[in-house]
């Protein structure tokens, strides 16, 4: 993890004079008066019910009840006394609908996905370089093309075709963590990288790009800063702000868009350019962009969506996958019997002579149960964002048009009621029939469900039965012989990362040891195109 801080580019942070700071506040407040009137003033017209919520101040809303970190737990703890289903929180310019509720969640974004397809505007990421990118698109004709061609190579017959290369990509990572062991997040990060960019562009020789490789690390932050909710831009409540010049005294969120944009660019078009040029002289292997440069019309703006959509894979990918990994390293080393009790379900069903591949995930139901509580313990995202596009009720509650509604995943993984002792990391409660599945939630719902998600679990499923099938993960010890076991906490980021910490990557026996280096060579040599692509 110590990696990741150190890739950050050029883009400073942005201080501005207290004297600013407080002309800046009382700027803001005056100019949000009007527009959080009228949206009361609307409100009351209609006579509407609308949800409870914890009691907020004029003009300023539940602003300063507001945390600054773990925002998901202290809705999650507001819920319990204003109501799972719907509960309101005003800031600023903005009113959020929290739901904490799966039935609400699927009564709302599945039955009712017309209505709650929509994604609520951000200023900010637009302006920064995100505007085409695929989960930040409004539910209109780009975004049905862009999830049209992300199906054609993220089905679950697609997926399936992917299952060899994942195979091999985490053979070839396991010869990595016997090697270099203490840089094991950016092992997890080039295994993720390699596999999205030869799904997305056919060729693996870009992530030998530090450059490209940093810059889209980068770009995940950039994403991850301006589309965080209660992120403070105040240009995402008041949009017309985005006119400033960035020589404006209060305008500095210009000046990063100004530093953010071209490293958000270079990330998205770089790769996309190298298979058209490929293309060109017939040298592209197959793959998603090759796939649709050749089969569709091709026009400036189906290009272009073709270029978002495949960032989308890529960007969507990488980062979200060293998460899930770097939790379940975390889980095990500070459960010890799990890690265990999975080892001895590898050694009967797989034995000695092979590693576990995604295609053995029904015969270990055990490994899988990891899979599931990672998911439900740390899930990536802790909530995510929709928009009503039109006004409705539900359950007697006025939900008017451009409603912010946040799905609270993080609370409804950690319910009490569905999951008991939720804080406990606990696989075998997904051995249960009963148990409600947590990836049912984790990938979202309805229209705007992850189209990744397929990718995601094969990856991290075929990465933890291998990892655990020929090592053996301890912490290391302080200088006084005592181990030192992680904490579980989380890093201030959109992506859920723990923060950083030692693993060692022990080889379970010298048979191990000589399958890891076994079926590195092997991976090296076979073909490595994708059945999918090469018909």
């Amino acid at each position: 993890m110590e990696a990741r801080s150190a890739r950050r580019l050029h883009i400073p942070a942005i201080k501005f004079p207290s004297s600013e700071v407080t002309m800046l506040r009382e700027l803001f407040a005056l100019l949000t008066a009007l527009l959080i009137a009228s949206k009361i003033l609307r409100s009351y017209r209609r006579n509407a019910h609308l949800p409870p919520g914890p009691k907020g101040l004029p003009l300023l809303g539940n602003l300063l009840d507001m945390p600054k970190k773990e925002v998901h737990v202290t809705f999650r703890d507001w819920a319990r006394i204003y109501g799972k289903d719907l509960m309101r929180v005003q800031v600023p310019g903005e009113t959020f609908y929290v739901i904490s509720n799966k039935k609400v969640m699927v009564d709302l974004f599945e039955g009712r996905s017309a209505t709650y397809s929509d994604k609520p505007r951000m200023t900010m990421a637009e302006s920064t370089g995100f505007k085409n990118v695929t989960p930040l698109l409004p539910y209109n004709a780009r975004l049905k093309t862009s999830r049209r061609f992300l199906k054609q190579c993220l089905s679950p017959a697609a997926v399936r075709s992917y299952h060899p290369y994942i195979n091999n990509r985490a053979a070839l990572l396991l010869e990595a963590l016997h090697t270099d062991p203490d840089d094991y997040v950016r092992h997890y990060t080039r295994m993720a990288a390699h596999t999205a960019l030869k799904i997305t562009y056919g060729y693996e020789g870009v992530t030998e790009d530090r450059h490209l490789l940093e810059g889209a690390i980068e770009t995940m932050e950039i994403f991850a800063k301006v589309v965080a909710p209660g992120g403070g831009w105040m240009v995402d409540a008041l949009p017309i702000l985005d006119r400033l010049p960035a020589w404006f005294p209060f305008a500095g969120f210009k000046r990063y868009q100004e530093l953010a944009k071209p490293v958000v660019l270079e990330t998205v078009c770089r790769p996309f350019e190298e298979v058209k040029k490929h293309l060109a002289q017939g040298t592209a292997d197959g793959s998603f962009c090759s796939y649709l440069l050749q089969t569709e019309k091709i026009i400036p703006e189906v290009e272009d969506c073709i270029r978002w959509a495949a960032s989308s894979i890529f960007l969507g990918q990488f980062d979200t996958t060293t998460a899930t990994l770097s939790w379940f390293t975390h889980a095990m080393l500070t459960h010890p019997e799990v890690q265990q009790k999975a080892q001895a379900e590898l050694d009967r069903v797989v034995g000695p002579d092979r590693l576990p591949g995604v295609e053995d995930r029904d015969s270990l139901p055990y490994v899988n149960a990891i899979l599931k509580e990672i998911f439900r313990w740390q899930p990536i995202l802790s909530m995510l964002p929709r928009t009503s596009n039109q006004d409705d009720e539900y359950t007697g509650y006025f939900i008017p048009k451009g409603t912010y509604m946040l799905a609270n995943i993080w609370a409804v993984l950690h319910d009490p009621e569905v999951y008991p002792n939720p804080e406990t990391f606990m696989p075998e409660r997904h051995l249960e029939s009963s148990t409600p599945d947590p990836l049912e939630v984790a990938f979202g719902f309805g229209r705007r469900v992850c189209p990744g998600m397929l990718v995601a679990q094969a990856q991290a499923f075929a990465t933890m039965a291998c990892v655990l099938a020929v090592f053996d993960l301890k912490a290391p010890k302080d200088e006084f012989g005592n181990e030192v076991v992680p904490v579980t906490k989380s890093v201030d980021s959109l992506i859920n990362f723990p923060v950083p910490f030692k693993c060692m990557f022990i080889p379970r026996s010298d048979a191990a040891l000589e399958i890891i280096q076994r079926s590195a060579e092997h991976a090296r040599f076979i073909p490595d195109r994708l059945e999918r692509w090469s018909d």
